[in-house]
């Protein structure tokens, strides 16, 4: 499994390559932050506890942890396509 890091200098965060692709892309995108809460929050039933921009493969993406009455909860967002897709638990 592939693992992006940051560096942290002086308390600057340094981003690697793909964390620069993924705000690229962001920002070029007609992606919708607050948007894509409220449809987790609707579809899940689950609060949002933590969310990151990440990117893999080429694809960027946000991932989201969430809490349901079920338990915790992984959902990655595509940053182009805005899809929901649950990551599955092991």
């Amino acid at each position: 499994k592939e693992k992006s890091s940051g560096i942290k200098i002086l308390g600057i965060n340094c981003l690697d390559d793909d964390a620069l692709f993924a705000l690229q892309e962001l920002q070029t995108s007609s992606f919708k932050l607050s948007d894509t809460i409220a449809q987790i929050k609707e579809k899940y039933d689950a609060d949002i506890f933590e969310f990151e921009l990440d990117s893999e493969k080429g694809i960027s993406f946000y991932k989201f942890k969430l809490t349901t009455e079920q338990g915790s909860k992984r959902v990655i967002v595509d940053i182009k396509t805005g899809n929901l897709i649950p990551v599955m638990s092991h």
